[in-house]
């Protein structure tokens, strides 16, 4: 089995469990994240904006991220790695898989 197979298969997987699981949830910024990232919702409650204030007075440095940069993290989380795939198609479904 090819990585490109793999990739087929995967796909047709993922139609059968339906595209709201394999999209991904939204946060309210609009970025695809995982569900349990409340990175904006924490950011805006009233204890971590004083955490904030209290760390940029003592530390002088921002305690979150810009949005940029989290909406990256959360682009990255749901990126795939083509050589990892392409491995793990040739040692599970290529010549030297698993022997039954």
């Amino acid at each position: 089995m090819t990585a490109e197979t793999v990739s087929t298969t995967r796909e047709a997987n993922a139609s059968e469990v339906g595209t709201d699981d394999v999209k991904g949830p939204f946060s309210s910024a609009g970025v695809r994240c995982p569900t349990h990232f409340g990175y904006w919702e924490a950011k805006e409650t009233p204890t971590w904006k004083k955490r904030e204030r209290l760390a940029k007075k003592v530390f002088r440095h921002q305690l979150f991220p810009d949005d940029d940069k989290a909406q990256l993290l959360c682009e990255d989380l749901f990126a795939g790695d083509p050589v990892a795939e392409r491995f793990v198609a040739e040692v599970f479904f290529g010549e030297i898989g698993p022997k039954t």
